[in-house]
């Protein structure tokens, strides 16, 4: 590949002469412009040009406009009142079950004590029918049994809801994080040699063992 010729807008060369041609030098100087205006980035769709002494940057949009915000089916509150930690969940969807959680968009309290706590959703299970929906809760380091077999039947099957985060001592407010972000789904998987229902987010194609 040829490389770019050095004067590539043809300004010609800028030379010290004893006599110089006035209409040549502006003619040089006006293609000089020229070739900066070319090299101008333009305002355009998707982007914004800030221009300044020490350069010019582009501030690029994701996807052509503002990302959208994360949607939670299941949406978790934390507040304290009264001297009480409470959660609230709003009602998202469990597909192929049409029964509701028991304490759903309630103040459910919770232990304050534990440094950090998990919100769960736990399903009581008969015979690989769901019987009841729970909102729970327990420490944030303690495991998440996701699913409980006795006798050869599945009881309970679990999946974490959100994670509660106190901040400094003093504070008012509380950090929560969201686990779910689409509707749970409740695939059959085989669990160490038994069926059983599994509260998933997505369809997976593996085996708990």
């Amino acid at each position: 590949m040829a490389s770019e010729k050095p004067d590539s807008f043809q300004c010609g060369p800028f030379e010290v002469l004893r006599n110089p041609d006035v209409r040549q030098f502006v003619d040089k100087l006006n293609k000089l412009r020229e070739s900066v205006d070319q090299c101008r980035i333009q305002p355009g769709v998707g982007y914004t040009v800030n221009r300044s002494s020490g350069g010019t940057t582009l501030s690029i949009k994701s996807g052509g406009g503002v990302s959208a915000p994360i949607q939670h089916p299941f949406k978790l509150q934390v507040r304290k009142y009264n001297n009480k930690y409470q959660f609230f969940v709003t009602q998202g969807s469990v597909a192929n079950n049409n029964k509701k959680v028991e304490n759903i968009q309630q103040w459910v309290d919770f232990n304050p004590n534990q440094p950090s706590a998990r919100i769960f959703l736990e399903a009581t299970i008969t015979d690989l029918t769901i019987d009841k929906l729970t909102l729970k809760t327990q420490a944030a380091d303690a495991e998440l049994a996701r699913t409980v077999v006795e006798g050869g039947k599945q009881k309970l099957a679990r999946i974490s809801i959100g994670l509660y985060v106190p901040t400094e001592s003093g504070k008012t407010d509380y950090r929560v994080i969201q686990n779910v972000t689409t509707d749970i789904m409740t695939p059959i998987f085989c669990y160490s040699g038994y069926p059983a229902l599994a509260m998933t987010q997505e369809f997976v194609n593996a085996y708990y063992n």
